[in-house]
């Protein structure tokens, strides 16, 4: 069931509780102004009900669907007088100093300038996700574009009720070469943005195979997500082979 929000100037839907990353229960709210599906997590409904972000934490993840509108899960709120709001807008040249790139159509927010922090090291901690009480995400230091995050540790914890808790740290690695035909990283299922594992060669993208055996989805776990995904190869764009493959 849904429920409806007027004013003069906005419009916002409420639906139902959804599923998203990490097993998080969130709440979709629309903003008919912006275009833009802002969801929040567990029992928020709005920026207030979120905890203050702390130094590098990540505010906000935007995802950029195809055919949808954009979607931005809310982590915690900016408490910055210089910054009301944890950043939604989409960046499309690098140069956003308040972001981290997460997948091929999702970006990291944060409520400070991330790029001014250290660049990270391939070897470091880069990024910590947190579960225990709420859904905390930090970063240890700059990710820049073309690399990909890598799991380094997973902690997990059972509850006294059955839940898991888990802890995981994530590496900021380059980007290796990909050949034509191999494997490029998993493709979501949902709204089909890429975890890339390797950059593909000139005139290739990474796409997922039409072949039966290799289009079954399965589930995949990356930063942010678990749950169903295609394997993505690098194909020869627009050709009979690519299709076939």
């Amino acid at each position: 069931m849904c429920v409806m929000f007027a004013s003069l100037a906005v419009l916002f839907l409420t639906c139902a509780v959804i599923p998203w990353i990490s097993g998080v229960k969130y709440t979709p709210i629309t903003s008919k102004l912006d275009g833009i599906v802002f969801l929040y997590p567990g029992e928020a409904r709005s920026e207030r009900d979120l905890r203050n972000c702390s130094m590098n934490d990540v505010c906000g993840v935007v995802h950029k669907r195809f055919w949808l509108s954009p979607t931005v899960e809310r982590l915690c709120r900016c408490d910055d007088k210089d910054k009301e709001d944890c950043p939604w807008n989409w960046n499309e040249d690098y140069t956003d100093p308040y972001t981290m790139y997460l997948d091929s159509r999702s970006q990291l927010k944060f409520c400070n300038k991330i790029s001014e922090v250290k660049k990270c090291t391939e070897r470091e901690k880069a990024l910590e996700v947190s579960d225990k009480t709420q859904l905390i995400a930090t970063a240890q230091c700059y990710c820049p574009p073309y690399n990909y995050w890598a799991l380094g540790r997973h902690e997990s914890e059972v509850h006294h009720n059955g839940s898991m808790f888990t802890n995981d740290a994530y590496r900021c690695k380059p980007l290796p070469k990909c050949t034509e035909h191999q494997f490029c990283g998993f493709i979501r299922a949902d709204i089909f943005s890429t975890y890339f594992r390797c950059s593909c060669p000139r005139g290739d993208l990474c796409l997922h195979s039409t072949n039966k055996k290799k289009a079954e989805p399965l589930n995949a776990a990356e930063l942010f997500f678990y749950g169903p995904a295609l394997r993505g190869y690098c194909m020869p764009f627009n050709t009979t082979s690519a299709l076939e493959y």
